[in-house]
């Protein structure tokens, strides 16, 4: 219990100080990073098909005889792992191929 005091000098009521520094973990911490990586695989597969599918085929505007369709696409190993990446402070990046 801590007694303050004014300016004055004089003694005010006494007050209870409550700290909250030594209160044991309650709750379990939640795999944050989880929905990131489900985000990550959905854009790898799937948003990038969905992509390919509504932007296919693109036609020649001038003559009208050719059309590029977009087919599977695929990654190629990276040039260098993600644990090299973090040494080296570079950005992790993976070729894609369509």
């Amino acid at each position: 219990m801590v007694v303050s005091a004014t300016q004055n000098g004089n003694a005010l009521s006494p007050r209870e100080v409550r700290t909250y520094a030594r209160i044991p973990q309650v709750l379990d911490v939640p795999n944050l990073i989880q929905s990131q990586l489900q985000s990550y695989d959905w854009f790898r597969t799937d948003a990038l098909r969905e992509v390919y599918e509504e932007i296919s085929p693109i036609a020649d505007y001038t003559s009208k005889k050719y059309e590029l369709h977009f087919a599977e696409h695929y990654f190629r190993t990276p040039k260098y792992s993600p644990q090299e990446c973090k040494e080296r402070e570079i950005t992790f990046s993976q070729p894609l191929y369509v």
